[in-house]
C-alpha cells in the first residue's frame, strides 16, 4: 500500500508510526514512576527534554526531512530516555544497594 501512495502522504504516516515505537518506553516509565512514587526532579526535567526532542523529530520529519538532523535528534532523545530509565532504576533500588 505504501507504493500506491504519494511520498507526501507516506512521510506523515511513517512519522505517526514512529510515535509509537520508542515513546512507548517513555509512557511505561512515567507510569512506573507514578505508581512507585519515584518521581525525581531529574526525571521531570529529562521528561520535558525528551518530549521536546520528540517534537523536534516530528517537525524535521514533516517539514524539510533532513535525515542526518532527524537521526541526531532521535539518538539524543533515546539517550535521554535511557538516562531516565537508569536514574529511575537507581532510585528504585537504592534502598537495596
Amino acid at each position: 500500500a505504501k507504493a500506491l501512495l504519494p511520498e507526501a502522504a507516506n512521510i506523515p504516516a511513517e512519522n505517526f508510526i514512529n510515535i509509537f515505537e520508542v515513546p512507548i518506553l517513555f509512557y511505561v516509565l512515567i507510569g512506573f514512576m507514578l505508581v512507585t512514587e519515584q518521581v525525581s526532579d531529574f526525571n521531570v526535567f529529562a521528561a520535558f527534554v525528551f518530549v521536546f526532542l520528540r517534537y523536534m523529530h516530528s517537525f524535521i520529519a514533516l517539514t524539510y526531512n533532513k535525515v542526518t538532523q532527524r537521526f541526531l535528534v532521535y539518538v539524543l532523545g533515546t539517550l535521554v530516555l535511557w538516562a531516565m530509565w537508569g536514574h529511575f532504576a537507581f532510585q528504585l533500588f537504592k534502598p537495596v544497594l
